[in-house]
């Protein structure tokens, strides 16, 4: 078991780095300069190269990368932006709650969707009800967010009224943003209740069950669903990761002060370390996540921990 854990926290943390290395390649790849965004086009080259180096950005791309671990470990991490370069742990403390109280509703309301219709389109295989869930599941994958949430503006909050159109407080302000998010996967989980309900409705324990006398409800909710819902839930949990990095959109779109919010606003100011910061926090929380449920998986099932060691 000890040998599993380390196996896992060590592929973590060569995911985090290689994702930091990945993501400063790419910022020095964005077409402008940093310095141009910061003093103008017209700045003297001896103020360029003062500025870039004040920075870090004369740095090579390993450089900068050790450079930001150890300021972010020590929380000395600053705004690339000069000449007032305020701390970024703080600010990314602010902004962090908002995001994970939008994606833990929008999981919340596509699970207490997802699984009442993928149980009622098992339970109806075949009819016009089974058919129309799964239209509506093909539509919730297909349908993206940046169309999704200015519908829902243009009609909830601008002709009915319903609902306020761009980020507030209180519970209305999140509703929006909740539905646009959690969409896609509540037509996910929908389908994938459905095909697991229909596996668990062929085993041999909930033909016995009937077999007793048991109300078909009680065989369904009981027996059938309870089975089925390990998948589903196991899902569920992996794809909050997903989640967090469509936030980043649906942020944008109703203007909710988030992480995704934060970072759009970073790239487009060529804040270089907010930027890192940012995915920084979004990969952690999804390897997080998945570690999370390898090691559930190593301790429930230890064939896991076998094949891990053959690998």
């Amino acid at each position: 078991m000890k040998a599993f854990l380390a196996r896992r926290f060590l592929a973590a943390i060569v995911s985090i780095i290689g994702v930091t290395l990945v993501v400063t390649l790419f910022l020095r790849a964005i077409p402008g300069d940093a310095v141009d965004v910061m003093l103008g086009e017209q700045a003297g080259e001896v103020d360029r190269e003062a500025l870039r180096e004040a920075i870090g950005l004369h740095l090579p791309p390993h450089m900068q990368v050790w450079t930001f671990i150890r300021d972010i470990a020590t929380g000395e991490l600053r705004t690339s932006l000069p000449p007032f370069r305020a701390r970024v742990l703080p600010l990314i403390g602010e902004k962090l709650p908002k995001t994970m109280l939008l994606a833990v509703v929008a999981m919340l309301l596509a699970i207490a969707m997802a699984i009442p219709l993928g149980v009622l389109s098992a339970r109806k295989q075949g009819t016009a009800t089974d058919h129309g869930a799964m239209i509506f599941s093909l539509v919730g994958v297909s349908v993206p967010q940046a169309w999704l949430g200015p519908v829902l503006i243009l009609v909830f909050a601008i002709h009915l009224g319903w609902l306020p159109a761009l980020g507030g407080e209180g519970a209305r302000a999140i509703v929006l943003p909740a539905i646009t998010l959690s969409l896609g996967m509540m037509a996910m989980l929908s389908r994938m209740t459905r095909s697991s309900v229909l596996d668990v409705n062929r085993e041999d324990f909930v033909t016995t069950a009937r077999a007793k006398g048991l109300a078909e409800r009680t065989v369904i909710w009981r027996h059938v669903v309870r089975n089925a819902l390990v998948p589903v839930i196991t899902i569920a949990g992996l794809q909050f990761g997903a989640l967090l990095a469509g936030a980043i959109v649906t942020e944008k779109i109703f203007n909710w002060p988030g992480m995704g919010t934060l970072l759009i606003e970073s790239i487009q100011r060529r804040d270089y370390n907010t930027v890192r910061a940012c995915v920084l926090v979004f990969t952690v929380l999804y390897v997080l996540v998945n570690l999370v449920t390898d090691i559930a998986y190593g301790i429930v099932d230890p064939r896991i921990r076998v094949r891990g060691g053959k690998r």
